[in-house]
């Protein structure tokens, strides 16, 4: 399932990369996250595992590390280019979309569960590494022109936050 979903994107991208006289905006997100996100995305279910009072969860050691994007920023980002679209060229561009840093999933989730003041036992080591799993994963966020004038703004503090069920 994953596979086809990888493909479909490659196949779009290529796609749409040999169309002309059109502008497109590739996104290449990073970890987007944010509030009332898909409940089958893994920060989602460590959210629903937290308000739920779940006691346990098991993880892996949690070294791998991400670029963690709120979804805010990112919809800024798409304002900014809707905003500015008139000064791009007819052409294809590509945006690596993140905070251009990485965190582990072991320091994300431990914020986390800081945050949410939860007593939920992360228990880091608990399933085997995917060995196919990447252990960094950031974005190179100078792909965004300057023109647009985007920074992310929302931290990793305010982000998890946002995620808090009142």
């Amino acid at each position: 399932k994953k596979n086809n979903y990888i493909n479909s994107k490659k196949y779009f991208k290529n796609e749409i990369s040999n169309q002309k006289g059109i502008k497109s905006f590739n996104l290449m997100l990073e970890h987007m996250y944010g509030p009332n996100d898909n409940p089958n995305k893994f920060i989602e279910i460590v959210s629903q595992n937290m308000h739920n009072k779940i006691d346990k969860m098991d993880l892996t050691l949690g070294n791998q590390k991400r670029d963690f994007i709120h979804v805010e920023d990112v919809w800024d980002l798409v304002v900014c280019i809707i905003d500015k679209i008139t000064s791009f060229e007819i052409k294809n561009y590509n945006f690596e979309v993140g905070n251009g840093k990485s965190i582990s999933i072991r320091d994300f989730l431990t914020t986390m569960k800081i945050i949410f003041n939860s007593n939920i036992k992360l228990n880091f080591g608990g399933i085997e590494e995917n060995k196919f799993e990447i252990n960094d994963s950031f974005s190179n966020i100078n792909t965004i022109p300057s023109q647009l004038n985007w920074k992310p703004k929302i931290s990793i503090d305010k982000g998890i936050k946002s995620l808090i069920i009142n």
